[in-house]
């Protein structure tokens, strides 16, 4: 009975539009897919020993790790989400 119900209702319903949704979201989504190809990018140069926080001038003690980066990408994905 309740998915009678429940398919009845999603029969009817208006669709959902996706151009409206890609507009609004897609600025912080290219933002959050920015950070996490960052973070890559930085595990791909510790793993090939290339010193990146000399090439961007860095703080050495105080510069952001790819853990780091990481954890807020996807911290924000799953606000975003």
């Amino acid at each position: 009975m309740l998915t009678r119900h429940s398919y009845e209702t999603t029969k009817y319903r208006k669709p959902i539009d996706w151009q409206t949704s890609i507009i609004l979201y897609r600025s912080s989504f290219i933002f959050i897919i920015h950070l996490i190809l960052i973070g890559i990018n930085i595990i791909g140069w510790s793993s090939y020993g290339i010193n990146h926080v000399l090439i961007f001038e860095l703080d050495p003690r105080s510069h952001i790790t790819h853990e780091e980066i990481l954890e807020g990408a996807s911290l924000l994905s799953l606000i975003w989400i």
